[in-house]
């Protein structure tokens, strides 16, 4: 299960990579059968059923190798599959603006809107940099296109209506995921300082003993050794810092949940300490 945002983020845009293609798919297969009706142009069938094979194909890699590409070729692999939509929404018009009639001219360039705002590439600006283009395509054939048929009278200010939407779904997605890789990284350090702090108190648990030995043995010295006084003073100022060093441990107290896990190779910390010069645990030093 992946824990850092950076994780959490790749998985992201892997699945909605994986989405988009598999809309793609399915929207240019139904775009056959109305264009065709509609239409009556094969090469604009022919060019839907190029984009969905080219989307099925991206699918399949992606779906065998893909779990491991970067957000940035997910994020352009997105753009690969938005950008032919400009051309089907281009195409048609086109072709019956001789007729003198116009079917729902921007329907399509709303739904790529919408489209482009549920299944955005992680990248802000890359997002923007399609809406605005899908709009400015919008405008650039609004203008030739009314000169030659009538217009709805909504048109174009209703495809910046969506268009303005779009951008608010995208600015609050963008926030979510932002928030959603702060909490990931505050989830990681809290997980990270949790095992710290077991760490510490399973160290403060395994100097208990040898402190009483060493407070027996210390008060048995200065017994039998009185005139030793100087040396054995040394020793108990030093003892006495590690008994409060211990007792200050000692008010640390964590809760941990039954599921942590919080378990600290103390073995494997002791070793070092034992071995400072790089003891690799079977008794040989690592060479330098």
């Amino acid at each position: 299960m992946p824990r850092t945002s950076s994780e959490l983020t790749q998985r992201e845009s892997y699945q909605t990579a994986l989405l988009g293609c598999a809309v793609t798919v399915l929207v240019e297969l139904a775009g056959m059968l109305v264009d065709h009706r509609f239409y009556r142009s094969w090469l604009l069938v022919a060019f839907d059923l190029a984009h969905a094979v080219q989307a099925a194909i991206l699918g399949v890699v992606l779906w065998r190798f893909g779990r491991s590409w970067s957000v940035r070729t997910c994020d352009w692999l997105i753009v690969a599959l938005a950008l032919p939509f400009l051309v089907t929404t281009w195409v048609p018009q086109h072709a019956v603006i001789e007729h003198g009639r116009l079917v729902e001219p921007f329907l399509a360039h709303n739904f790529l809107l919408l489209g482009l705002a549920f299944l955005a590439p992680s990248s802000l600006r890359l997002t923007l940099g399609l809406i605005a283009l899908t709009v400015l395509q919008g405008i650039a054939m609004w203008l030739p296109v009314r000169a030659v048929a009538q217009l709805p009278w909504r048109e174009p200010f209703f495809t910046l209506l969506f268009a303005t939407i779009a951008v608010a779904l995208v600015a609050s997605r963008h926030r979510q995921r932002r928030l959603g890789a702060q909490l990931a990284s505050a989830a990681s350090r809290a997980d990270d300082l949790a095992r710290r702090t077991a760490l510490v108190l399973a160290f403060r648990d395994q100097a208990n003993s040898p402190l009483q030995t060493l407070e027996i043995g210390l008060s048995t010295l200065e017994h039998r050794l009185p005139e030793q006084s100087t040396i054995l003073r040394s020793l108990r100022a030093a003892l006495q810092r590690l008994t409060n060093i211990h007792r200050t441990l000692g008010s640390v107290d964590i809760k941990t949940r039954a599921d942590d896990a919080l378990t600290p190779d103390l073995e494997g910390e002791l070793s070092k300490l034992r071995h400072p010069g790089g003891d690799n645990g079977n008794g040989t030093r690592r060479r330098r």
